[in-house]
């Protein structure tokens, strides 16, 4: 048969002209005269791009060789033309579905059968489909799943591989590019892209799993968006939950918050001493000024001006009352320690030369 594009043979779609292997689709000895095989050949010519000249010529034939089944050709044919007819999106729903996920009606149907099927639809084929409707309803999904790439339901098994669904979707991706859907493609590798980094990157493939099999329970009837390839508020949400350790009690991750709680607390308290040293100290400088203003005089004993420890008066080092920082005990025991760490510090870098 002569190929034409499209997914188009002899002017038959190519999920038309499917071979089956199943005994109880073919007619069986004496079968051919009955009504069946006339609705059977009235839904092939309507779903088939053949022109008027082509399909008179099948009536011709019809009336000829099958006559009795002439009147079920005629009344098929024209019943799948009339659905395929219904099927066909309003300018109304176009603006709708351009709104709401980017794209034309007819490349978002392709972008999600692509998804639930792994394969691009011929647009003879996308265009009998309404937009909303589920993939599982196609009428050539049966046959997806006996002699296709496989459907979206393989990858819902306990052994599905997050690998082979990503290479999956890859390749059919690049398909979309090569039939000319620019758009689907794009959005669909960004998908993948974007997903792949917060799982696969990660350490955790099997998320990338089971958001595409979430994705496709909630949403495969609409299909991705494309300026949010990736859900923003319901799906990554529990994957980048769980990335952080919010959904399992992983020891590495919670030794890491732990040393980072510690660090927080540590710097936490250092700020504060900080915060204490400054504001002593300001009080210091301001009353001194003052006292300067007034002509007071610093000098030794109780009659001086100087500030002596007390509750208005507090330790600049751990902001104690009662002595100041140069008397404090936790700064000469701090001090003591960076001496000793010094020292120990030194010891390390000699060098011994031995003659």
């Amino acid at each position: 048969m002569e190929e034409r594009g499209h997914g188009v043979r002899d002017g038959l779609p190519h999920g038309v002209t499917d071979v089956s292997v199943d005994p109880d689709d073919f007619p069986q000895a004496g079968e051919c005269d009955l009504p069946i095989a006339g609705i059977n050949m009235g839904k092939l010519v309507a779903a088939s791009s053949l022109d008027a000249g082509a399909r008179s010529a099948i009536r011709v034939y019809i009336r000829l060789v099958r006559g009795p089944l002439l009147p079920y050709y005629e009344e098929a044919l024209k019943s799948f033309v009339a659905s395929a007819e219904e099927a066909r999106a309003t300018p109304a729903e176009e603006r709708r579905v351009l709104s709401e996920t980017g794209m034309r009606l007819v490349e978002s149907l392709a972008l999600g059968m692509s998804m639930a099927v792994f394969s691009v639809l011929p647009t003879s084929e996308l265009e009998k489909i309404p937009y909303g409707a589920d993939p599982m309803a196609w009428s050539g999904f049966k046959q997806q799943v006996k002699f296709g790439n496989g459907t979206f339901l393989d990858f819902k098994a306990a052994k599905a591989d997050p690998a082979e669904l990503r290479r999956r979707l890859k390749r059919v991706a690049k398909t979309l590019r090569d039939k000319g859907w620019p758009l689907a493609s794009a959005t669909l590798t960004s998908f993948v892209d974007d997903l792949s980094e917060i799982t696969f990157d990660e350490g955790v493939p099997e998320y990338f799993l089971e958001y595409y099999n979430e994705f496709m329970d909630l949403h495969r009837c609409r299909g991705l968006i494309v300026s949010t390839p990736l859900d923003a508020e319901e799906l990554p949400s529990e994957v980048l939950g769980r990335r952080s350790g919010g959904g399992g009690s992983d020891p590495a991750i919670l030794n890491q918050q732990a040393a980072l709680q510690m660090q927080m607390d540590d710097l936490m308290k250092e700020a504060k001493r900080s915060q204490s040293q400054v504001a002593s100290l300001r009080d210091t400088v301001a009353r001194l000024r003052d006292e300067k203003a007034a002509g007071g005089k610093s000098g030794g004993g109780d009659s001086s001006g100087n500030p002596k420890p007390g509750e208005d008066e507090r330790c600049y080092e751990c902001g104690g009352v009662g002595h100041f920082g140069y008397q404090c005990e936790k700064r000469k025991a701090r001090e003591a320690r960076a001496l000793a760490k010094e020292g120990a510090d030194k010891d390390k870098d000699k060098v011994v030369y031995r003659g």
